[in-house]
């Protein structure tokens, strides 16, 4: 059972890939809320803003904006029972990269690249970024993408279009799998653009893929399942409200920041009810050293939130 959010607010591609442009979700009231029902396809549950908005019109957010929307995807879609959610993140790091890993306990991250030096150096950035410690998810391993053309009417033959071995050179730089190559075949680019069911995929690279995958999150979790911090803890075991209570008081603080190219994010609640966010610069890991909290704010978020008694500002040092 899978879910898949397409979580590039700017640039959705699932509506497309799944042959369902022009559907839209339906949405429900449960109590006193609206909840959206995914669209389903091929037996997976699928949600992106290409379902909310017009084909050909362009999505033109802030980062807190697009934030918010991916939150919604998570706490506001009726997922029901699934064995994966899978999140479809755009390239390199961003507002919602970190938006997801403080929103979900995160299994683990697959860093999808092709071969050339300039789509690396993307993929490169995001696997460094969710090995800081203050992040910290584990990297599942690397699928290198179109790693090379195999031409209809020669199927033996290999053409390694845009270099070779870039993503497996990766993995091994960062000591982590490689997952496997997933070539361009003229056959499967036609049934992709297609509606017809005709022709068949040639899906065993991607049986191999998901196989090494699966493998792979079992092993990780494994091994940091007695070794989880404090942190990890306090974000899995947070309410769903209390984290919407606790991002809605935090947007008090936006507007101050991002008149300074600056952002704000949740790094921890204590045992002993002790909020403690962090700021950060336009970069979105550069530390706000000299940005402090403005006068009254905290006192706001201590009213919105009765759990919590104290807040706390932190730089990346310090968390």
């Amino acid at each position: 059972k899978v879910g898949l959010i397409d979580a590039d607010i700017s640039g959705p591609s699932v509506p497309t890939m799944f042959n369902v442009e022009g559907e839209q979700p339906a949405v429900k009231k449960v109590g006193e809320k609206n909840t959206i029902i995914p669209i389903s396809q091929y037996g997976v549950k699928l949600m992106s803003i290409g379902f909310l908005t017009p084909t050909d019109s362009a999505v033109v957010w802030r980062g807190p904006m697009a934030s918010s929307a991916l939150r919604q995807f998570i706490s506001d879609v009726e997922w029901g029972e699934l064995d994966y959610l899978l999140i479809d993140l755009p390239p390199g790091t961003s507002d919602i990269h970190l938006t997801m890993v403080q929103t979900l306990p995160v299994t683990g991250a697959v860093i999808v690249t092709t071969p050339q030096k300039i789509a690396l150096a993307d993929a490169n950035k995001a696997l460094s970024m969710f090995r800081q410690p203050q992040i910290n998810v584990p990297i599942l391993g690397v699928i290198e993408n179109m790693a090379y053309f195999t031409p209809e009417e020669l199927p033996e033959n290999k053409y390694y279009l845009f270099g070779k071995e870039g993503g497996r050179k990766l993995a091994e730089k960062y000591q982590v799998p490689f997952l496997g190559e997933v070539p361009i075949i003229q056959r499967e680019r036609r049934h992709r653009v297609s509606s017809s069911n005709e022709a068949r995929i040639d899906s065993r690279y991607l049986h191999e893929i998901s196989t090494s995958c699966s493998k792979s999150s079992c092993d990780k979790k494994c091994k940091s399942s007695q070794n989880r911090s404090s942190r990890d803890k306090i974000i899995i075991l947070m309410t769903q409200e209390l984290r919407e209570q606790i991002e809605f008081a935090l947007d008090t603080i936006r507007p101050y920041l991002e008149a300074d190219g600056g952002n704000v994010r949740i790094v921890e609640l204590t045992e002993d009810k002790v909020l403690k966010i962090e700021l950060m610069g336009n970069c979105g890991t550069c530390p706000m050293s000299t940005m402090t909290l403005k006068a009254g704010v905290e006192e706001a978020i201590i009213r919105a939130i009765p759990e919590i008694i104290r807040v706390e500002a932190v730089n990346l040092t310090e968390a």
